[in-house]
């Protein structure tokens, strides 16, 4: 089961942006303010089989704002890759299962350039890489439930003005739940 950008635009939850094939995440200038463009159903990838997710992305400023891609079907069981004003400078990489987490801070700076992130992996093991470049393995705390991938800004308290992710492009490949 593959889900690209094209099939799941009539599906996301979002504001489209101008740019012809992008998709801009915007979030207000209110700490609290949050958007998100998620797979609707939510449960469309099985975890125990391989998965692939793949996101072409650029945060142009991420001062007070919080991004992450990844899987998930609820805010206690997912898989995410994730860019946070608020815990380091560094992309972080994160899992949690609903009886436990596990949160990697990698050695990779967090910039205003276009990335491809991905993350690949089964319930034993998910891989975290940011242009090819693999930041961790994590082994532990994966999700068993069946999850949907998803794109989150979230607007932190502090500074002034609007915060956006611009989505160039996602695939997603895995077993259908």
């Amino acid at each position: 089961y593959t889900l690209s950008l094209h099939d799941a635009l009539p599906i996301c939850i979002t504001k489209l942006a101008a740019l012809a094939g992008q998709i801009n995440v915007v979030v207000g200038s209110v700490a609290g303010n949050e958007y998100y463009i998620a797979q609707a159903a939510k449960n469309n990838f099985d975890p125990s089989s391989l998965i692939d997710l793949c996101w072409r992305i650029k945060i142009p400023d991420r001062t007070y704002l919080a991004a992450q891609i990844g899987f998930e079907v609820d805010s206690t069981h997912y898989i995410h890759l994730r860019s946070d004003s608020d815990i380091s400078t560094y992309w972080t990489c994160n899992v949690r299962n609903g009886a436990g987490s596990t949160q990697v801070i990698s050695s990779l700076a967090v910039d205003t350039n276009w990335h491809l992130l991905r993350i690949i992996g089964t319930s034993a093991a998910m891989n975290f890489f940011v242009d090819s470049t693999l930041l961790t393995t994590i082994a532990t705390n994966i999700p068993t439930v069946a999850l949907g991938p998803i794109v989150y800004a979230y607007r932190h308290t502090g500074g002034s003005g609007t915060r956006s992710v611009t989505v160039d492009w996602v695939e997603a490949t895995g077993a259908r739940a």
